[in-house]
């Protein structure tokens, strides 16, 4: 079988050398060459001519097709290209040519080709005839750095292995064949994108000139240009991040000292990537590569003047450099919330107050929030930070400091980084009415920690392993960012704001999304007591955590058999860091398939013949830390059409002190712990849905259940129900309604499904969740709009991505956000449309939350509304015990035992 294809070749199907079956398979793959060789020179009207280039010192010619003969299992979208170019005959003959390109084929390359950074031997099967080789190539962006592992055939002029063999090396011709294998010694290594591709070159003396065959095929990229490809990626590496800051900070002399605060793609424009991704999709030649820019926000240190840039990666240019109003103020990051923590450790009113407070030995944790808004004339940058202590019983490093609230609190100026105010926090029922003078009084938790190693109750030791495997690897391909699964086709990408975003959705090569995100997460606190002089910090207590800090900067390094299970995949991330540094975010994202339970089933009770379906589903996984709470994001794709969009919310609840004495009703809350206090609080999260269903003008439809009235032919039982749908005309805002079962469907109003007769269209399924409670003049509500209505409809336009407007540290309003798209009034019926969900976690705490908190989830579904003409998953296999292996339980050692040879038949036959 000729291996001859960009499909990696497992290189332990490859025979051991110094058998027969080698020589067999060295004789097979030079025998598919040569009938690839001479389809090239005796039926050149099987290929399609492509340029000639008639220099007088290389003439060249090109040449393509599809699969020709010689050639192994072909790559959907994609062709064979040749290149055949004729060379003067200098002193040596072919002996030169055999050095240079086949004696030290891929050393050479090192030298002759810029890019190529490290050409190794990874094994050796028979010396200088067949080796597996590594070649790794460092390209500038937009292309990816690129590794390529192949098996290299070199065959002499004078080989016995040579279909026609010469006397000696001078003469004749030789083969140099170019195989892609999958080695276990070399996996994809991180921030290299394995490439793939299969090449035949022949170099044979024709009379006075040598004459240069060479067919490369390569795997279909991500975006396919030349021999090594453009890749389009969603993110940015950290080559771009550091070029960026260098161009940035060029800009100013040396000793003006800049912090730096985020770096992500600025995305191109949609007009100038659809059709980029169409053509790249449909094999056919791509139109200019859209602009690669990176947009950096910056500020000069203590001073309140903040900058967004933006640097084409392509020119090494910037070509944007915005100073923005002095009432903007940028997220906050975990190198300014480190050095303001140092600084107020150190100042003297807050070691007055850790005085006051008499804690001893015990050490004392400080917490950075966003300042909020209270004052809509305060513009300076502010930071509050909250008090704890560790454990004054251990004082270890680990220990819960959110079981010892402390109380009193600071406000730190960021540009002066200075501490401006203390203020003390109420300790009872009601709101403070003099300041603290006493020491603090700790509280006696019955369990305050949440860590293993520290907990007084032991583990328990019932459970057993449940491993998951895959014995035969994963069902999916992967491209560096680009998946392919199950019919379903997309890219993934990470930012420092939004950190994992899906690109580009496809089913069987049908469009559905361009974009799917979270915008935005709004946590408002609901303790609503103003201190002393109106200062203290609960009424304040919010946080917008993707906006104001970021879901890719707080992104964990996803570790195997803990956050993911199974045989996972993962993609790294790459964010900026206060001092300029490029920070990588490794394991950032998680791909994984899980068996979901059953997808589909029907036993026919006249035979009792069932016919069962197995839920395969792909998870995607991100889990971010956010100070105290932890939250997991999946998109989860399934083998019938669906995605499903699942929130999980864990971690520690942020606390506030509550005198151990005290036995007051307090309305704002729980006590979770002696003497920790748990304010009530929501999560109100924010999905953005940018729909393609079958090209990129949708329309939204509302359909309504309603009962029928009663009518003497039509509905004389009154029995009946029906739909009633309308579709949505203008930007705005849209009401979920269980009582009607109000359903939400994106369709495409040209596109007719042949059986239903209706448009084609995905439902959205939304979730019924209290929307903010904050009153509506209140600065919660002002900042977060978006938190008041569970739909919005918009009509899309670039870079229209955040829910709360781009900035949202300390805003006094929301300012570029929903509220501003719906004001536009626009026309959202078969337009460009994007459709936002708002859902949440209405979280009033309870004891079973501490210390730590189980999770609590939920999902928003996307399903195919008469998108298909029938079940999708119609031809998933059927399950059986074959294919499944599980095993029947051994009641004596409660462990997996091999399953009865009773139980092996099928899961399909008679049980009834």
């Amino acid at each position: 079988m000729s291996l001859l294809s960009a499909h990696p070749t497992p290189f332990k199907t490859i025979p051991s050398p110094s058998t027969p079956e080698f020589k067999a398979f060295l004789t097979t793959q030079l025998s598919s060459a040569s009938q690839l060789l001479s389809s090239l020179s005796s039926s050149p009207s099987s290929w399609t001519t492509g340029k000639l280039f008639n220099s007088p010192k290389l003439p060249t010619k090109t040449f393509k097709t599809a699969s020709p003969p010689g050639a192994g299992e072909k790559v959907s979208g994609v062709g064979w290209h040749a290149r055949v170019s004729r060379h003067a005959v200098t002193g040596g003959g072919l002996e030169q040519w055999w050095q240079g390109l086949g004696a030290e084929h891929s050393q050479h390359e090192t030298e002759y080709v810029e890019s190529c950074v490290k050409a190794e031997c990874v094994e050796v099967l028979e010396p200088g005839v067949a080796e597996v080789w590594q070649t790794s190539y460092h390209l500038p962006p937009p292309t990816t750095n690129r590794s390529f592992l192949f098996l290299l055939i070199t065959i002499a002029p004078d080989s016995p292995l040579h279909p026609s063999p010469s006397t000696d090396k001078s003469t004749g011709s030789f083969l140099v064949l170019t195989i892609p294998v999958a080695h276990d010694k070399c996996p994809e290594a991180k921030g290299w994108v394995r490439g793939s591709y299969a090449a035949v070159e022949e170099v044979k003396l024709e009379g006075d000139e040598v004459v240069w065959r060479s067919t490369p095929y390569l795997k279909p990229d991500s975006a396919q240009t030349g021999t090594l490809g453009i890749r389009l990626e969603f993110g940015c590496g950290e080559h771009e991040i550091d070029a960026a800051v260098a161009a940035v900070r060029a800009l100013y002399p040396e000793t003006l000292i800049l912090q730096f605060k985020t770096a992500g793609l600025y995305e191109p424009p949609k007009a100038e990537l659809v059709p980029f991704l169409q053509a790249e999709r449909a094999g056919k030649p791509l139109p200019a590569f859209p602009a690669r820019v990176i947009e950096i926000m910056y500020l000069i240190k203590r001073t309140p003047r903040c900058f967004e840039a933006h640097y084409d990666v392509n020119t090494k240019q910037i070509f944007h450099n915005l100073e923005l109003p002095r009432f903007t103020n940028f997220p906050g990051d975990r190198f300014e919330s480190n050095e303001v923590a140092a600084m107020a450790a150190k100042h003297p009113l807050v070691l007055a107050e850790i005085e006051r407070c008499k804690l001893g030995d015990t050490t004392v944790v400080l917490e950075t929030w966003d300042y909020g808004r209270d004052d809509p004339d305060e513009d300076r940058r502010l930071i509050q930070i909250f008090f704890y202590s560790r454990n004054p019983k251990t004082n270890a490093p680990n220990s819960n400091h959110y079981a010892y609230p402390l109380d009193f609190m600071c406000i730190v100026d960021v540009t002066l980084n200075d501490v401006i105010r203390i203020d003390h926090l109420a300790t009872g029922s009601g709101p403070l009415e003099k300041r603290h003078t006493g020491p603090h009084k700790y509280g006696t938790p019955i369990e305050p920690e949440y860590d293993h190693e520290l907990q007084s109750f032991p583990a328990r030791t019932t459970m057993k392993p449940l491993q998951v495997i895959q014995p035969q690897g994963v069902s999916f391909q992967t491209d560096g960012y680009l998946v392919n699964w199950e019919k379903w086709r997309f890219r993934v990408g990470f930012n420092w704001r939004e950190g994992m975003t899906i690109h580009d959705v496809t089913y069987d090569g049908r469009e559905v999304f361009y974009r799917l995100s979270l915008s935005e997460m709004f946590v408002p606190y609901g303790d609503g007591r103003a201190e002393l002089g109106g200062h203290g910090g609960l009424h304040r207590k919010s946080a917008f955590d993707l906006g104001s800090v970021g879901a890719g900067n707080c992104a964990n390094d996803l570790a195997l058999g803990c956050d993911c299970l199974g045989v996972i995949k993962y993609f790294d991330g790459t964010v900026l860091t206060g001092d300029g540094s490029h920070v990588p975010k490794p394991n950032a994202i998680c791909m994984h398939e899980v068996d979901a339970g059953i997808q589909s089933k029907h036993t026919n009770h006249r035979t009792g013949k069932a016919s069962v379906v197995r839920k395969r589903q792909l998870v995607l996984q991100t889990l971010i830390t956010v100070a105290n709470y932890e939250y997991i994001f999946y998109w989860i794709f399934d083998q019938s059409g669906e995605i499903e969009f699942e929130t999980r919310a864990t971690g520690i609840l942020s606390t506030t002190p509550i005198h151990p004495d005290n036995t007051d009703p307090i309305g704002f809350g729980t006590r979770v712990a002696s003497g920790t206090f748990a304010p009530s609080h929501q999560h109100i999260f924010s999905l953005r849905i940018d729909p393609s269903i079958d090209g990129h003008n949708n329309s939204v439809q509302v359909t309504d259940s309603v009962p029928v009235p009663t009518h003497p032919t039509l509905n004389p039982y009154g029995v009946g129900y029906t739909t009633e749908s309308t579709i949505v005309k203008t930007s705005g805002t849209l009401k979920t309604d269980p009582t009607k079962a109000r359903t939400f469907k994106i369709i495409n109003p040209t596109k007719i499904n042949p059986v239903s007769l209706t448009p084609v269209g995905y439902k959205i399924k939304t979730l019924h969740t209290q929307m903010l409670l904050a009153q509506p003049e209140s600065f919660h509500a002002q900042r977060a709009p978006f938190s008041q209505a569970p739909v919005w409809i918009t009509k899309y336009q670039d870079r229209e991505l955040f829910a709360s407007g781009k900035y949202t540290n300390q805003s006094r309003r929301e300012t570029g956000g929903l509220r501003s798209y719906v004001e536009r009034n626009e026309n959202v019926d078969n337009e460009d449309i994007v459709f936002w969900h708002t859902f949440g976690f209405t979280h009033n705490p309870r004891t079973e939350d501490w210390p730590v908190m189980p999770v609590e989830g939920s999902k928003v579904m996307l399903t195919p509304y008469n998108f298909f003409t029938h079940n999708p998953a119609l031809d998933v296999p059927p399950s059986n015990q074959a294919f499944n292996q599980s095993r029947g339980v051994d009641e004596t050692l409660k462990v997996g035992a091999d399953t009865r040879a009773s139980e092996v038949d099928s899961c399909c036959k008679p049980r009834l």
